[in-house]
């Protein structure tokens, strides 16, 4: 025999996540306890078919008492409610408009879900008062080593960027953008619509009990229209030489612009502390704003080298049209700021007690530049 000397194990994280922390096997315990919870894994989310690929809505969908009410949108119609009914939060902050695309897609990328808690109907209280559904969506805290995930559908392009820092910190980024408004400049067609999301996080792990994680959501839609007709001053527009009657000096143009703009933004701040096996600690803070901006515009504008004749002519029709020098902004924020806390305390198999508190503040603000449409 041979002496191979000593071997030493240095004990590693291999991975981590919020999962291991609560423990799934006490979330499937809580399932069986609350008739109304379902918990939806990142594995269940890409078997659902989906224009846009996997969809965290589309596989809610596939759920008892939610009703589709087209194969085109995937809001959420759940046991006779309306969309604005259901409470959805990342990552313990609420998104007050989840959807892209008019609920084409949602807002919530895919790749980046961990696990979704979803009830149906008599959910806890620490939920408020929504009438209808609860989903709430835990996304992924990264990965030991460097990784990247690309994907393409019909809709958009997808990407996702994770790694470590260490033995004790993960981060994730993704990234979604709709590419058909680009695809459109190439053969020359105006698509006015795009939309974008993101969405990163960054966790630590200080000890096998202990998560304290970092998250933040951006996400927007621009439905954007613009037609532009050229006009000419019509003392010059008869006159025999062509560059007089077309010259610079006798142009003015009808300008039409529509320009509508929704978008998400959220932050949440999460320690989580698991005391024992059967008793948990957690904290949440967050702030989202829900922001929303119309500008149009409808006008005569002269060139940039336009007579004064020109001009004077501009402001006469503008004035007989009854329309405005300047654009018409119409603009609403909402923002929603708040903090969590709950004790869940695991008695027995059958018997769960949880207690805890929170508040939020919430603002509206919304301001008109000018109403003339």
């Amino acid at each position: 025999d041979r002496d191979l000397g000593n071997i030493i194990l240095i004990p590693k994280a291999i991975s981590f996540s919020p999962l291991q922390i609560i423990g799934e096997s006490n979330l499937r315990k809580l399932e069986s306890l609350e008739t109304s919870l379902r918990l939806i894994t990142a594995d269940d989310i890409p078997s659902i078919p989906s224009i846009a690929g996997g969809d965290v809505f589309r596989a809610i969908q596939t759920m008892e008492g939610v009703n589709s009410t087209s194969e085109l949108s995937n809001q959420l119609y759940i046991r006779g409610g309306t969309p604005d009914q259901n409470l959805v939060l990342l990552n313990g902050a609420p998104i007050y408009q989840p959807f892209h695309l008019f609920g084409l897609s949602s807002s919530v990328n895919e790749a980046a879900v961990d696990y979704i808690k979803y009830y149906s109907g008599c959910y806890p209280a620490e939920y408020g008062d929504y009438m209808s559904s609860v989903l709430d969506i835990t996304t992924k805290p990264g990965t030991d080593s460097l990784a990247a995930k690309v994907a393409i559908n019909l809709l958009e392009f997808d990407g996702t960027l994770m790694g470590s820092l260490g033995d004790k910190w993960r981060w994730r980024a993704s990234y979604r953008r709709s590419y058909y408004d680009k695809l459109g400049e190439l053969f020359d067609v105006t698509i006015p619509y795009y939309f974008y999301d993101a969405e990163g996080k960054i966790s630590y792990l200080p000890n096998s009990k202990t998560l304290i994680s970092i998250s933040a959501f951006s996400s927007e839609d621009e439905y954007l229209t613009k037609s532009q007709e050229i006009k000419y001053n019509r003392y010059y527009k008869s006159h025999p030489d062509s560059a007089i009657a077309f010259a610079d000096s006798n142009k003015y143009y009808f300008v039409k612009e529509n320009d509508i703009i929704w978008s998400n933004n959220l932050a949440s701040f999460r320690f989580l502390k698991k005391i024992s096996d059967r008793k948990l600690f957690d904290l949440i803070g967050y702030y989202s704003g829900l922001n929303q901006r119309l500008k149009y515009q409808k006008r005569y504008i002269p060139h940039v080298h336009a007579s004064l004749l020109t001009r004077s002519i501009v402001s006469e029709v503008n004035e007989d049209y009854g329309l405005k020098d300047g654009l018409t902004y119409a603009t609403a924020n909402f923002a929603d700021v708040g903090l969590k806390l709950k004790y869940d305390w695991t008695i027995s198999d059958r018997t769960n007690i949880i207690a805890g508190g929170g508040f939020s503040s919430r603002f509206l603000d919304y301001h008109w530049d000018m109403a003339d449409f």
